[in-house]
């Protein structure tokens, strides 16, 4: 599936985002997998836990990063094209 900005997304809800000794990962409560998070994918990740429209989501991402809108925009699109891929992502 293609993201797109007209798109909303969340975790899913067997997803849960935890920190762990100063560092996070994402569990999934229906087979026990673990996905290690770097300290950019945790900020990402935290703001995925309600239900958010792309655009808003990226509006949030240009508060928080240091980044044009184009490069914000490209590399948001492919993390989350990458947590889709996992199966960690709903995107409705």
């Amino acid at each position: 599936m293609t993201i797109r900005t007209s798109h909303s997304i969340v975790l899913k809800e067997s997803i849960n985002l935890k920190e762990v000794d100063g560092e996070a990962i994402l569990v999934d409560k229906n087979n026990g997998d673990l996905f290690g998070l770097d300290p950019t994918a945790t900020v990402l990740c935290q703001h995925l836990v309600e239900e958010t429209t792309i655009n808003e989501y990226l509006d949030k991402m240009k508060e928080i990063f240091d980044a044009t809108e184009e490069e914000l925009k490209e590399h948001i699109l492919l993390f989350l094209e990458e947590l889709t891929q996992l199966g960690v992502l709903d995107v409705k």
